[in-house]
C-alpha cells in the first residue's frame, strides 16, 4: 500500500517592480533624446587629443580676418594657386561652418555653466541643510533618552571621513542665494556703469 502526502507547491518569487524614473531623470532622458536628434544630419565632430591640442591652439590667434583675405587673394591669384597650399573651397566650407556655428557654441557653453552651477547649487543647499541637521543631531544625542538619534547621527558620520567635512557641519547656515535682478524700473541692468552727467 502506498500513502501519498499532499503538498504545498510554494508560489514562485514575485520578481520586484522596474525601478520608476524620477521627474527629473524623465526630463533629463526626454533632453538628451532631444539632443541627440538635433545633431542628426550634422557633420561629426572632432575631439581632442594631444597631439592635435597643440596645433590649434598654435593657430588659434591668426585672426579670421586674415584667412579671409588669403582666401581671396588665392582665388584671385592662379600663382597662389599653383601654390597647392590653400584650398579655397575647402577653406571657405571651413569658415562658413565657423561663422554658423559660432552662435551655437556660445548658447551651448552657456547652458552648459548654468546647469553646471544649479547642479552645484542644488548639492550646496542639501549639503548645507544635512550637514546643520547632523550637527544638530549631535548634540540632541547627547541625551540619554535620544538614542535613536544618536543612532542616526552615526550613520551619517560613516560619510564624513575629513576632518574638514565634519568643521564644516559647524557652520552657521548661510542664507540662500537670491536671484540676481535683471531690471530696474523697466530698465535693463547691463552690468556696465553708465556715464553720469550733471
Amino acid at each position: 500500500m502506498t500513502v501519498q502526502f499532499a503538498t504545498n507547491t510554494p508560489d514562485p518569487p514575485v520578481p520586484p517592480p522596474p525601478p520608476v524614473d524620477t521627474f527629473h531623470q524623465q526630463q533629463a532622458q526626454k533632453f538628451l533624446q532631444g539632443f541627440v536628434g538635433l545633431q542628426v544630419g550634422m557633420d561629426p565632430l572632432a575631439l581632442p587629443h594631444p597631439t592635435t591640442e597643440n596645433f590649434v591652439r598654435g593657430y588659434r590667434a591668426v585672426p579670421v580676418a586674415f584667412n579671409d583675405e588669403a582666401i581671396w587673394q588665392t582665388a584671385q591669384t592662379p600663382d597662389l594657386q599653383a601654390l597647392n597650399r590653400l584650398n579655397v573651397d575647402e577653406a571657405r566650407n571651413s569658415q562658413q561652418y565657423n561663422t554658423a556655428w559660432k552662435p551655437v557654441l556660445d548658447e551651448v557653453g552657456k547652458f552648459a555653466a548654468a546647469l553646471q552651477f544649479q547642479l552645484g547649487l542644488n548639492h550646496a543647499m542639501v549639503s548645507a541643510a544635512a550637514l546643520q541637521t547632523y550637527a544638530a543631531g549631535k548634540a540632541l544625542g547627547r541625551d540619554p533618552g535620544s538614542t535613536d538619534v544618536r543612532q542616526a547621527v552615526k550613520y551619517m558620520a560613516r560619510h564624513l571621513k575629513t576632518r574638514g567635512l565634519r568643521k564644516l557641519a559647524n557652520q552657521p547656515p548661510q542664507p540662500q542665494p537670491n536671484p540676481i535682478p535683471t531690471t530696474f524700473e523697466g530698465i535693463p541692468i547691463t552690468g556696465k556703469e553708465a556715464p553720469m552727467t550733471h
